[in-house]
């Protein structure tokens, strides 16, 4: 019944996802198991994998810390508390049903500690912030944290008054993509001054571009320069 009720543990898994979850958790010889890099599509069946893979390992550590274990827990991370929630919802259920682990520990197997569901599933911003010193941490207050959604909602109004035709043409994504990945992305101290135009389109190897020189360097100049790191200063 409780696997009937358990969408996660419920789940018909394809050929391919027994395969790449039999060849991790039962490799022939010395066959090395991680890193493991997962691609595929929405839908495709990657946050499957990852929970069926996780649910062995926060197993094989309750094994270990009811024998005695200094070590922490595994961590799962994600981006955002919704995915969280779900991803922890899932390995909870797959080994509350987990027949193997059931056989071998009876009403056990369903005694899964909250504290240990804490530290093991973390938010990914909330987990860096947790490791910061107290004085660090205080800069990095929630409602100053801006993504690719509130970007946008400051970006637009201010695109779509500007005189220039080649600053309103830019979109949000493409904007966002440049100050988060280069400008400020590739940055190593506080103020921010990651790659700038010159070293951009001279030292920058062509296989690392995303964009071309002359829209890096208008993007660097008008929607960064201009406007994005004043405001940036302005309200932390």
């Amino acid at each position: 019944f409780q696997v009937q009720k358990s969408v996660e543990a419920n789940l018909a898994l394809s050929p391919e996802e027994e395969g790449i979850l039999g060849s991790l958790l039962f490799p022939q010889n010395s066959e090395r198991r991680y890193p493991l890099f997962i691609n595929g599509r929405p839908g495709s069946g990657k946050s499957t994998i990852l929970q069926y893979l996780f649910a062995e390992h926060l197993g094989k550590y309750l094994e270990m810390a009811e024998r005695g274990t200094d070590l922490a827990p595994p961590l799962y991370l994600t981006y955002s508390d919704a995915l969280l929630e779900q991803a922890r919802s899932a390995v909870r259920n797959i080994l509350h049903c987990s027949a193997k682990r059931l056989e071998s520990r009876g009403a056990q197997a369903a005694r899964l500690p909250n504290h240990l569901l804490d530290q093991s599933f973390r938010q990914f911003r909330e987990f860096l912030l947790s490791e910061l010193p107290p004085d660090a941490r205080s800069r990095f207050s929630h409602d100053r944290y801006v993504d690719f959604g509130r970007f946008q909602q400051i970006w637009e109004p201010w695109r779509s008054k500007h005189p220039d035709s080649e600053i309103r043409d830019i979109g949000p994504e493409l904007a966002w993509h440049v100050i988060r990945t280069y400008i400020k992305g590739m940055s190593h101290s506080d103020d921010m001054s990651g790659v700038d135009p010159d070293m951009y389109a001279r030292e920058l190897p062509r296989s690392m571009k995303s964009v071309p020189d002359d829209k890096f360097e208008l993007i660097y100049e008008k929607v960064w320069d201009h406007w994005y790191r004043r405001l940036a200063e302005e309200q932390g």
